[in-house]
């Protein structure tokens, strides 16, 4: 099971996706297996991103997919290193479980 790190914040807008996208970039340049999680499906920051680089030309830095909640990423992510969860913005019960099962959380707040 890898290394649970959750981005989470009340609103969205707040740079939450940024510090998610960072972290994994980051992580990945020290030699981890890093996967990403988004959890917003209808705003999708983290996949775009990841998108952009590729069609750009750029080499994949972690492994970028959506999920529905934050237990299907759980459940599916199990291999790796750490698995960065890039949640949406607003409390939801995908929040909670989050919150029970990650090692550190990000909260990012408005402002």
């Amino acid at each position: 099971m890898p290394y649970i790190l959750g981005c989470v914040s009340q609103k969205g807008g707040v740079g939450k996706s940024t510090i998610a996208r960072g972290m994994a970039v980051a992580l990945t340049q020290q030699g981890y297996k890093v996967r990403l999680a988004d959890l917003d499906t209808a705003q999708g920051t983290s996949v775009e991103w990841y998108r952009r680089r590729l069609n750009g030309g750029g080499e994949p830095r972690a492994a970028e997919e959506y999920y529905k909640t934050a237990r299907e990423a759980l459940e599916k992510c199990r291999d790796g290193d750490v698995l960065v969860v890039d949640a949406q913005g607003r409390s939801s019960e995908s929040t909670l479980d989050l919150a029970h099962a990650a090692h550190e959380h990000v909260q990012k707040a408005a402002g």
